[in-house]
């Protein structure tokens, strides 16, 4: 719901605010509940109504915990569900963000965030016939590195790609070329 929320708050338009507007109301959230425990509790709620009956969660930033899982459906059926917002689309397809800020010492300075998404950045090709819109990295030692994308095809249909466990980069965007290549172009 947290993150529903914050994609349907017409009010964020950047990827700042909306690292703001999460850390706002993951306070909140934590303020509603007794407990961190609490909190995954309702995170786990909330995967499960989504139907995502093969995650749990063990805490809310995603570091390794052996009993902190998810599988490659259910990270469909999150993304999709932040699909369905606008907002969230046009936010992953940004190719950065660049933020004047100012220090704890009152110091002005700009920051520029660039996404962790290789077909994004230039360090990977899209298949021909693909378009790349956006998506989500994640990597750590256990999991290997992970990605979820969003595409779509020569005639604008939507695409949900997932790889996990990659055990490098290269491998990572090599299947996930592949997986896009062969699922959306048939090749």
């Amino acid at each position: 719901m947290l993150i529903y929320q914050i994609f349907t708050n017409p009010d964020l338009t950047s990827v700042f605010q909306v690292n703001e507007e999460i850390a706002s109301r993951l306070k909140a959230a934590i303020r509603e509940v007794s407990s961190v425990e609490e909190l995954v509790d309702k995170m786990n709620e909330e995967a499960r109504n989504l139907g995502a009956t093969g995650t749990h969660f063990v805490n809310p930033h995603g570091l390794q915990n052996e009993d902190h899982y998810t599988t490659a459906y259910d990270l469909y059926l999150m993304f999709n569900a932040c699909l369905q917002n606008p907002q969230f689309v046009e936010m992953i397809s940004q190719t950065s963000y660049t933020a004047n800020l100012t220090s704890a010492s009152g110091v002005p300075y700009t920051m520029t965030w660039e996404p962790t998404n290789y077909y994004a950045s230039g360090d990977a090709a899209a298949p021909e016939g693909v378009k790349v819109i956006g998506g989500k990295t994640g990597t750590t030692d256990e999991a290997g590195s992970c990605l979820v994308l969003y595409e779509q095809d020569q005639q604008g249909r939507p695409y949900i790609s997932i790889v996990m466990g990659a055990s490098q980069k290269s491998i990572l965007y090599d299947n996930m070329t592949r997986l896009m290549s062969s699922g959306i172009n048939g090749k």
